[in-house]
């Protein structure tokens, strides 16, 4: 079993990917990870339980280097299966692939990609018969992979993303200061910036409140230069990169998600696991993760108005705060657990052995 993803720094997918393989070579699979960048937070915890780890650099060419060194690999290594996540690596694996035509091909999505031009999608096309199974982390990614017409001689289904079970922080009281947090890249996707009209708003009703954002990116710039426009420099505390955000959820009341899109949000589901509410975009996988009224709220996009008004009546309300809270905590450890994920990945890999 080999697995392909672009690089493993900070983000969803690199996660998700360093959870499986570890659980993959916990339950006994034989296992390894093919990036194309050196480097990144998880490259450790993948060494740190020996899981074999294989780099291929871009180089020159446009990836023609790092295309070729996966070729040998996959052709000295011979997997079963190979599995590739985000669409460089969906590309490049099944490209590379071609010098190992008995192995079985997964391609797993995990976000909208409205950026892709019009010569990527092409090239996707013309590799499509090296799909046999595509697989997206929520409904909303593999309907719209259907309509693009992604894998239309494979096999789709949707994995939810799994997280270990679990406290994400030591317990205790919240902060005393309303609080709000989001956790995240400052990237257009995530929409930082939508939090400062909205947050605006709520500090009207909330004099004391406090926002707190944690993450880096092209943004960030961007984000602290609107803050100060709108004198809100008190209100918002910009923490950085941080490579373990886990104390962070203990530090908030509510977990707020901007997002213009997005697939099955980790972050999302470390807030579910900690029993906090979520207040979200209804946009893509998000209307899958939280259930609106039980779990947390869901509002438009770009309506800093419902936004405010949703994470006000939260803090308003401790209690309400506290049961959607605990109805997202349980939904995590039914729905959204590292085991469930690992389970059902398993189950597709089986399957796609038996058909030989």
């Amino acid at each position: 079993m080999a697995l392909v993803i672009p690089s493993l720094a900070f983000g969803g997918a690199e996660r998700q990917v360093t959870l499986l393989a570890r659980e993959l070579l916990r339950q006994g699979s034989r296992v390894s990870v093919a990036t194309f960048a050196a480097g990144g937070p998880f490259r450790d915890q993948l060494q740190g339980v020996g899981v074999p780890l294989r780099v291929f650099p871009q180089g020159g060419g446009k990836g023609l280097t790092s295309l070729a060194g996966l070729a040998r690999h996959l052709r000295q290594a011979r997997p079963d299966l190979v599995h590739s996540f985000l669409w460089s690596a969906n590309f490049r694996a099944r490209l590379a692939g071609l010098a190992l035509p008995g192995a079985r091909h997964i391609i797993s999505i995990r976000g909208f990609d409205d950026d892709l031009s019009w010569y990527h999608r092409l090239a996707d096309r013309l590799l499509d018969r090296r799909a046999h199974v595509v697989v997206a982390n929520c409904q909303a990614l593999l309907d719209d992979a259907r309509r693009r017409g992604i894998g239309r001689r494979a096999r789709h289904l949707v994995i939810y993303n799994g997280i270990e079970a679990g406290t994400v922080h030591p317990g205790g009281e919240r902060p005393p200061r309303p609080t709000i947090g989001f956790i995240g890249r400052l990237e257009r996707k995530k929409n930082p910036q939508a939090l400062v009209p909205a947050m605006a708003l709520l500090a009207r009703r909330f004099p004391e409140l406090e926002v707190v954002v944690v993450g880096g990116g092209s943004l960030e710039d961007d984000l602290k230069r609107r803050i100060a426009q709108a004198g809100l420099a008190h209100v918002f505390r910009l923490v950085g990169y941080q490579q373990d955000v886990a104390d962070w959820y203990s530090r908030i009341h509510v977990l707020v998600n901007t997002s213009l899109s997005e697939g099955c949000c980790n972050v999302i589901l470390e807030a579910m696991r900690a029993g906090l509410p979520v207040v979200a975009t209804a946009v893509g996988g998000n209307v899958e993760t939280v259930r609106d009224g039980q779990t947390g709220l869901l509002v438009p996009e770009g309506d800093a108005d419902a936004l405010a008004a949703a994470c006000g009546r939260l803090l308003s309300a401790p209690d309400l705060s506290r049961t959607m809270g605990a109805a997202g905590r349980a939904r995590l450890e039914a729905e959204f657990s590292l085991a469930a994920m690992a389970g059902a990945y398993l189950r597709l890999y089986g399957s796609l052995m038996e058909e030989g």
